[in-house]
């Protein structure tokens, strides 16, 4: 058939050593076309694949099969290569000249052209100028990004990098059916389920086999029961506010995440026959177990990536979620790089063995706005194309149905991953692929693609030499060296001086204003800083913690972090900055319960789930031989549906279990348990454990309760507070309180009581 009848042309792109880049690809041709005009579509159709080799287009040179009749296996890559191997290696192949006119070719419809970079590929270089001297596997590189700024990710990144929407194959339809399908009630859990308002409709009841990991638990439908009773009272009202951004990332954490945390575990620990956990789930801005590399104007940078929520299959991510984002402004900083992070993934797991052949790896992204709507991202790939294709859902939680429909989808999610046979080759790959990474960054002194210019600051926190870094001036600067903006006190206006003097439920800030500067009063220690990071732009608050000399802190929350199920009611640590002067622990901002008028704000029901909170996380402490030393109003936190967090464990210690008994005197004057003695006088053997239970009590009688709420919590707070410390009861003696009223509301017939 003459060209002149053809709107598309098949090339396919050959590297230097004439081996195949991916699969064949097709590009618009008109009769009036020359060769070189091909050149010019191909870096349209792939500027990813040229931009990683650093090709111009006038190094791209076009050959044609001597026998135009030839076929090749476009669905196996592996036979294609060795095609298109045996064509050159034989001579039987022509090479086009650039100015050769597309219409006396007389190309077929199947014929495929070659376009080949050049024998030496253009020098990569790092970020001070150097070459890179060391190279990575093919394949790896084939996994790298490409950014057009260094620092920020934009919109133009996700076409640089052949993130496209396309037709959505069948297996993929399949994983979509998979996590939509309705969960599985086994006979034990029918009345349970029932009483779920709203959420019958989810739920099937077999009479066939199915896998266990297919049928509803306790903690399913509890947390349901959750969601639930939250609508009931009314707490998604305030996400209707479309000009504040008002989902925050703990509320996604508290509402989903901690509970999809902890099913993780438990689900793993079921099937898992040896030590280490084949599926795990990471909260709070964890870093992956791997560097990526990331490629801006041919200079090479290395990226460590990061997410509120990660779950992985033996260390490969299969599902990452980024909370909080901008709803003004979508689809914003965060969505690009929950994109590109995802992308490079799927290329990565398209590589391994269990995977390779079908090319059927599916990962999983989830955006969260600020106006609460979640957009879940499946991303994929063809076996006849390199691009990186996405297909959404959306799910808005301020309706009901929808909220629970998304919870369902991550349990589904859960139960498949947990479900999916490999071949074992998956960590093994990974670890294989850091390490050729983690080389490679080091061979060549890359620099981090986020962290300041010219050989400073690394990801990890280390100049190039291996050492900390050594930040000069007071902790203003040493946190702007880092990504963080320091929050002031005081600032001038057109009007004056204006200080801010408190914070209350509905966020908005409240201020005080003079005709002149004044000193600040903080309501924060002067070890402690309001903080966000710069390229965050809600600029969303957190805590900038400075270690001061003998602090337990950052050792009892690393060993905290490292257990697992991990406890919502413990402050998460989502970095730390390295400092010649102690540190820095970077930390969410919440409510303190201090706050007397933010405590009279609460209602009975939210005194009593603080106060569950309280018992739940101390008690959670004292399961992992953590005694804290300084339980008070002051170091409790929370967010606006009461969820509470114990925070400042500079004095905390591990002790061996409730026997163990020290003779210093620790914590607060008017919250510490009475056989302690006094700050200035002589301290007895004490046990810290049951000391903390006496604390707890006054906490719970004193500050949350206030003789209001449940009786029931409120006889085992005085319990607690027993003169005599062996009468005080375990914290982890649920039965004697867990049948106060909380969130589960909802499902009150599972309570003990």
């Amino acid at each position: 058939m003459e060209l002149s009848k053809l709107s598309k042309i098949w090339l396919l792109l050959i590297d230097h050593n004439i081996q195949a880049i991916g699969h064949p690809f097709q590009v618009d041709s008109t009769g009036d076309d020359f060769v070189d005009d091909l050149t010019k579509r191909v870096k349209e159709e792939k500027p990813g694949a040229l931009s990683r080799t650093n090709t111009d287009l006038s190094d791209l040179t076009v050959w044609r099969c001597t026998d135009p009749t030839t076929s090749f296996d476009d669905k196996d890559l592996e036979n294609l290569g060795r095609q298109v191997s045996e064509v050159f290696s034989s001579n039987s192949v022509e090479m086009l000249g650039h100015m050769q006119a597309i219409a006396e070719l007389n190309i077929s419809k199947k014929e495929i052209l070659f376009v080949t970079l050049p024998s030496q590929p253009a020098v990569a270089l790092n970020e001070v100028g150097d070459p890179i001297t060391s190279q990575v596997d093919q394949e790896y590189e084939y996994c790298f990004l490409q950014a057009h700024t260094k620092g920020k990710f934009t919109k133009a990144d996700i076409e640089l990098n052949d993130i496209v929407v396309g037709e959505v194959p069948e297996f993929v339809e399949k994983y979509k059916r998979t996590l939509g399908r309705r969960r599985k009630v086994a006979n034990n859990m029918r009345e349970a389920v029932a009483m779920l308002v709203g959420c019958r409709d989810y739920f099937d009841y077999p009479t066939a086999n199915v896998s266990q990991s297919e049928f509803v638990g306790t903690d399913e439908v509890l947390h349901l029961g959750q969601i639930s009773s939250l609508y009931k009272a009314r707490h998604w009202s305030t996400l209707t506010d479309g000009q504040n951004r008002l989902f925050k990332e703990h509320d996604a954490n508290w509402l989903f995440f901690y509970t999809i945390a902890n099913h993780i575990h438990s689900l793993s620990s079921d099937s898992a026959g040896d030590e280490t956990p084949k599926v795990t789930a990471k909260l709070g801005q964890e870093s992956w177990p791997f560097t990526l590399v990331i490629k801006v104007d041919g200079v090479y940078h290395k990226y460590r990536p990061k997410s509120d929520f990660l779950i992985l299959k033996f260390d490969l991510p299969r599902m990452a979620v980024e909370a909080n984002a901008s709803s003004s402004e979508r689809p914003a900083v965060d969505h690009h790089r929950l994109m590109l992070q995802g992308a490079s993934v799927v290329r990565f797991a398209n590589t391994l063995d269990t995977y390779k052949n079908e090319k059927n790896f599916v990962f999983v992204a989830i955006f969260i706005s600020g106006a609460g709507q979640a957009d879940r991202y499946v991303l994929y790939q063809k076996k006849d194309s390199d691009n990186v294709y996405h297909d959404r859902r959306s799910f808005t939680f301020t309706d009901r149905k929808s909220c629970v429909a998304f919870a369902l989808e991550l349990y589904n999610f859960c139960s498949a991953l947990v479900d999916e046979s490999e071949n074992g080759d998956t960590a093994a790959k990974v670890k294989k692929f850091a390490a050729s990474v983690t080389k490679f960054s080091k061979d060549n002194i890359l620099t981090a693609f986020t962290g300041p210019s010219k050989r400073t600051t690394s990801d990890d926190g280390e100049n190039q030499s291996g050492r900390n870094v050594r930040q000069k001036g007071g902790a203003a600067e040493q946190l702007e060296a880092c990504g963080y903006q320091e929050v002031p006190d005081i600032f001038e206006a057109e009007r004056g001086t204006w200080e801010l003097i408190s914070k209350v439920q509905d966020t908005r800030n409240h201020f005080s204003v003079h005709d002149a500067a004044l000193t600040v009063v903080s309501q924060l220690p002067p070890h402690v800083r309001t903080v966000y990071r710069r390229s965050d732009l809600n600029k969303t608050e957190l805590i900038a913690k400075h270690l001061r000399e003998g602090s337990n802190e950052l050792n009892i929350l690393k060993y905290l972090h490292t257990i697992r199920p991990q406890s919502p009611h413990i402050i998460s640590l989502i970095e730390t900055i390295p400092s010649t002067t102690g540190g820095w622990l970077i930390l969410p901002k919440l409510h303190p319960i201090r706050d007397q008028g933010f405590m009279d704000s609460r209602g009975v029901r939210g005194r009593d789930q603080l106060g569950q909170g309280l018992i739940e996380g101390l008690g959670y402490l004292h399961e992992h031989r953590i005694a804290h030393r300084d339980v008070k109003p002051g170091n409790l936190v929370c967010d606006d549906f009461f969820h509470l967090q114990i925070i400042d464990f500079d004095i905390a210690i591990e002790v061996q279990d409730e026997t163990t008994e020290v003779c210093e005197y620790r914590g607060t004057r008017d919250w510490t348990a009475p056989e302690m003695g006094e700050e200035d006088g002589p301290t007895p053997m004490y046990s810290p454990m049951k000391a903390d239970r006496w604390s707890c009590g006054r906490v719970l009688l004193r500050h949350i309760l206030v003789g209001k709420g449940d009786n029931r919590l409120s006889r085992f707070a005085e319990q607690l507070m027993s003169r005599d410390p062996q009468q005080r009861p375990s914290l982890l003696a649920r039965n004697e309180w867990s049948a106060v009223p909380s969130l589960y509301s909802g499902v009150r017939a599972l309570d003990p009581a």
